[in-house]
């Protein structure tokens, strides 16, 4: 795979709006890559309070395009085995409500589209369950976690690679998708990743065979 599509917003563990990257790097001078599209606003605020780390983050890369702002809450809980996520695509103000309304009415569909993606260690094994409200995640060792949604977007399995400087290829792995279309002033999805049952985790759920991480 190009170095320029792993870089793309889609092969991250992000939301990606419409498909389009949130920055673009240019060609510069010897090589350079000056970013040359991207947000101009990026806030980021960290607390911690009974024992679960919260970090709250935002930019508005899509804000000039779609009127829309992406803010993204996670909280981990003490011991690493509760992660919740809250992904915000919201409008700060009439004009962005202007922007939102002309890219919501400018597609064959209404509203704005957007994909939450998970990209997978080629070791963990994805399922979904009948309903398509969690994705069971199994590690090589049988431990298990559930990613869970709130019901504000569609749950999907796609195809993804992992990308690693020892390796000549790219692996083929999995990705777990949450996709939807923003069709108001505020769009939230709630989503979760839970590790189920009480095993406590094994060095071998954390490296792989031959010193690689997991």
């Amino acid at each position: 795979m190009p170095n320029c599509a792993g870089r793309a917003t889609l092969s991250h563990s992000t939301l990606c709006l419409e498909g389009l990257s949130s920055a673009r790097l240019g060609r510069g001078p010897e090589g350079a890559e000056p970013l040359v599209e991207g947000p101009r606003e990026v806030l980021a605020h960290m607390t911690r309070a009974d024992g679960v780390q919260r970090i709250e983050a935002s930019h508005d890369a899509w804000r000039a395009g779609f009127g829309l702002t992406h803010d993204r809450r996670l909280g981990l809980g003490r011991g690493g085995q509760a992660l919740v996520g809250e992904d915000l695509l919201t409008t700060l103000g009439p004009a962005d409500e202007r922007a939102f309304d002309a890219a919501s009415r400018a597609g064959p569909d209404p509203g704005v589209a957007f994909t939450i993606r998970f990209h997978l260690h080629p070791d963990v094994e994805p399922e979904l369950n009948p309903k398509g409200a969690q994705a069971r995640l199994r590690l090589r060792s049988g431990e298990l976690w559930v990613l869970s949604h709130d019901g504000g977007a569609r749950l999907s399995l796609a195809p993804s690679v992992y990308l690693e400087k020892s390796r000549p290829r790219p692996v083929p792995t999995q990705q777990v998708v949450l996709s939807g279309r923003a069709m108001a002033y505020a769009t939230l999805v709630r989503w979760s990743l839970l590790r189920s049952g009480d095993a406590v985790p094994t060095l071998r759920d954390l490296w792989r065979a031959g010193g690689d991480p997991a």
